[in-house]
């Protein structure tokens, strides 16, 4: 049974395989990342085997779950983090942002589970599936037209995948974070500026940080939790409760 993570040098899945190293690991990124990928498996000593995936290629991911199926190779849990975003006023949002956008977090995102739930099933495995979402898919904020609706319709197509998948013993969810604390965006976030744009909207006064995240997929992943599924996991220091 493996773990499959999509987007795994991302900080947040790099602290997740870090809090569960006894896993058995299918990593994928991809072109430009896949070398550190290669890097981090061999440096943190896990069982991992990495993949080069572009999640915009339907037929690429159609061809990667194909060689698993010939290959016995049953997923037991999906990990999709792979996201992308930017930021422009909607006035000036062209359709290749459009398109980019929701092509890595919600087309990409889809086609990726779809593959996914289709090998649970053919091999009889309750499997887990956890994607990230964003507090940006329940509540609007500016220049993120293309993002926002990424995230919201990640958002339901969980309850759907959740409602279809449920008979299967499969369960669907997401986490939700706020704006997530990076040591490569630490300088721009702690600046009085996002201090007073961003920090300040967070009752909980404090950004998100990778291991918040790690923590939401985890217990979300975890078997005692088999009740729980078609749920979004905000973890977001109360962003959304205003």
């Amino acid at each position: 049974m493996y773990s499959l993570i999509v987007g795994a040098t991302s900080e947040i899945a790099k602290e997740f395989i870090k809090q569960n190293p006894g896993k058995k690991y299918i990593l994928t990124e991809i072109p430009k990342n896949y070398d550190a990928l290669k890097q981090f498996i061999e440096e943190i000593q896990i069982d991992g085997t990495a993949f080069v995936l572009d999640v915009k290629n339907i037929r690429e991911i159609e061809d990667l779950f194909q060689k698993f199926n010939r290959e016995d190779v049953k997923i037991e849990e999906l990990i999709y983090i792979a996201g992308i975003n930017y930021l422009c006023e909607a006035v000036q949002t062209t359709e290749a942002i459009w398109d980019e956008v929701n092509a890595i977090n919600l087309k990409g995102c889809f086609f990726v589970m779809k593959e996914a739930g289709k090998n649970m099933i053919l091999h009889n495995v309750k499997g887990r599936i956890v994607n990230i979402a964003s507090q940006h898919g329940m509540v609007g904020n500016l220049n993120r037209a293309a993002y926002c609706a990424s995230k919201a319709g990640l958002i339901n197509l969980n309850k759907v995948l959740a409602l279809e998948w449920a008979p299967y013993g499969i369960r669907v969810n997401s986490v939700s974070p706020t704006f997530i604390l990076y040591n490569k965006n630490e300088e721009f976030f702690m600046n009085a500026m996002a201090k007073k744009e961003y920090l300040k909207n967070i009752p909980m006064k404090r950004y998100c940080n990778a291991q918040d995240v790690s923590n939401a997929i985890s217990f979300l992943l975890a078997e005692e939790n088999e009740m729980i599924t078609g749920h979004n996991l905000v973890v977001d220091g109360g962003w959304t409760i205003k």
